[in-house]
Parts: structure tokens; sequence; C-alpha cells
């Protein structure tokens, strides 16, 4: 006959330990995503209405009356994309110190960046780039960028491993595209095949740093931290599904242009 066994004291206190800390870690990583979409959100309303705001001024080329309107708007837009340009990386390297500060808190510097993502990806709606190729992107995007995500945070393994594997093969392109000129002469073909594989290396080196990313945000978390912290991995995250998103459009529009 079978007895069922009591469990000790001690081993009900380690079962609800590692209860509470994957609960935390749960908890943790939600908060990730929700503040990930959050900039997200910000900078899709910003592309939309800077977007809509300058494509409307540009249309003023149309017509000889009101032509400077269009010349000045185009100055402005100049200079916003200049501006945006060093605020960003400016606030690339805030966000970084203050990263494990908790004196500070890094939402403004967040805010700040997503709404300068923003202006920058308005330059697609102002290319002229259609909503529903936008919309595909964003969703092949969100596909993609969960799947890597999931394989990173599901994974045992050390996926930093992988991530130096890929920066390799990536140093490498780059130091074959500075013989550009030479595959030109040879074969304008040859330039076409380059391009090619180039881009789909590129996409293939981005989806890698999602899994690697969201694997060492795993381990992060692991140690229970909040605050800026969390939101800093929040700020890795976006900047990968950014990453993501111009990728693959770029790749749709330039299917479809061809």
């Amino acid at each position: 006959m079978a007895f069922a066994s009591v469990p000790n004291g001690n081993n009900i206190r380690n079962e609800d330990k590692v209860n509470e800390f994957l609960q935390n870690k749960s908890k943790s990583m939600a908060k990730v995503y929700l503040y990930m979409g959050i900039g997200l959100l910000v900078t899709a309303l910003v592309s939309l209405g800077v977007g809509a705001l300058f494509a409307g001024l540009f249309s003023n080329f149309n017509r000889v009356d009101t032509a400077y309107i269009a010349e000045n708007a185009l100055v402005a837009y100049i200079t916003t994309m200049v501006i945006s340009f060093i605020v960003l990386l400016v606030d690339g390297v805030v966000i970084a110190r203050r990263a494990y500060s908790s004196k500070r808190s890094l939402w403004v510097p967040y805010i700040i960046y997503a709404v300068t993502m923003g202006v920058f990806l308005s330059t697609f709606l102002i290319a002229g780039i259609d909503f529903y190729t936008i919309g595909e992107a964003f969703g092949i995007s969100g596909l993609a960028f969960f799947a890597m995500a999931l394989i990173g945070y599901k994974s045992k393994a050390n996926l930093n491993v992988l991530g130096m594997v890929a920066s390799g093969f990536l140093f490498c392109l780059l130091i074959g595209s500075l013989f550009w000129g030479i595959f030109y002469l040879i074969s304008p073909t040859l330039v076409y095949i380059f391009d090619i594989v180039a881009s789909f290396a590129i996409m293939a080196f981005i989806m890698v740093m999602v899994a690697v990313d969201t694997y060492n945000i795993k381990r992060i978390l692991a140690n229970g931290c909040e605050g800026n912290v969390v939101l800093y991995c929040a700020f890795i995250m976006y900047s990968d599904f950014i990453a993501v998103f111009i990728r693959i459009l770029y790749l749709l529009s330039a299917l479809k242009d061809k």
C-alpha cells in the first residue's frame, strides 16, 4: 500500500518562493511589453500627424501662387530631420546612462525618443508609401518579432553566442560592401544579387538580435529589477521592433516597385 508523503515546511516555503519569483518575472515582462506598446503608439500618432502636416504643405508645389509655402515647408522639414537625428543620438545615450539609476525616471527621455522616432518615420508617408503597405509591414513585423521574442524567452541555451556569430557574419557583409564598385564593373547583375543577399542577411541579423535581447532581458528581470530597468528593457524591445518594421517595410516597398 502506498502512503501519501507529507510535505515538510521547508519544501512548501521553497515552492512558494519559486511561484512568487515566476509571477514577479511574468509581471515584469508584461510591463516591458506594455511600455513598449505605449512607445509604439506615440511613434505611430506622431508619424501620422507630422506626415499629414508636411504632405499637405508640400502639395503647394503644384500651385504657382503658393509654391513659396512648400519651399519654406521643405526647409523646415529638413531642419526638423537634422534636429531629430541629433536628439535621437543624445537621448539614446541619456536613456542608457539612466537605466540603472533610481534617481530620475526614464519616462521623459523615453517619450521624447518615441516622438522623435515618429518624426523620422513620417518620411515613409511623405515618400508616398500607401497605408496598405505600411499596415502589411506592421502585421508581418509583429508576427516575426513576437515569434523571435518567444524563442528568446523560452531558450535555455546562451543565445549571446548566437548573437556574436551573427555579428561576425554582418561584419563580413559590411567588408564585402566595400567592393560594391568592383561588383558593378564586373556585372550589374552581381550588384543586384549582392543587394538581395545583403537585405535578407541584415533582416536575419535583426531577427536574431530580437531573440538575443529577449533572452538577456529575461535574465535581467530574473534579478527582480523594477522601475527604470524595466523601462530600459522596454526601450530595447521598442528599438528592436522599429528596426524590424523599417527593414520589412523597405523590402515590401522594393518588391512592389519591381
